[in-house]
């Protein structure tokens, strides 16, 4: 290979990895301020210890499954039996193929905090 080809090539490589933004994992799904809380096959629990930004990803098809704010205390369940992720017995995802056999993990950014508020009304 000639010397200016080399130059090149090795141009070509650096702005194509700087390219990739600065602020996600490998995935390319999970920010990298976020960490991994949980993690295993199948059906899978969680219970939040902070707020923050939640992430489920699904490592095995290396898809994205569920995005959300939560706050301290509450339980996440990926129930791949039923096919549906829950937060305090509540469905956020359903009908969504999840493989008993795939194996998930679980990401929580503390750093992504917003207020959640929740109004209840009552007539």
């Amino acid at each position: 290979m000639t010397r200016n080809l080399k130059l090149f090539a090795a141009a070509f490589t650096f702005g194509a990895l700087a390219s990739l933004p600065a602020c996600q994992t490998l995935s390319g799904k999970v920010p990298a301020s976020a960490s991994r809380v949980a993690s295993g096959n199948g059906t899978l629990s969680y219970r939040t210890a902070d707020a923050g930004q939640l992430y489920i990803y699904d490592q095995s098809s290396n898809h994205l499954r569920y995005s959300g704010l939560v706050r301290p205390g509450q339980l996440v369940i990926v129930d791949t039996v039923n096919d549906r992720i829950l937060i305090d017995g509540r469905p956020v995802v359903e009908q969504i193929p999840l493989d008993n056999n795939a194996h998930f993990e679980i990401y929580l950014d503390p750093r992504e905090r917003r207020t959640v508020i929740e109004r209840e009304i009552h007539e």
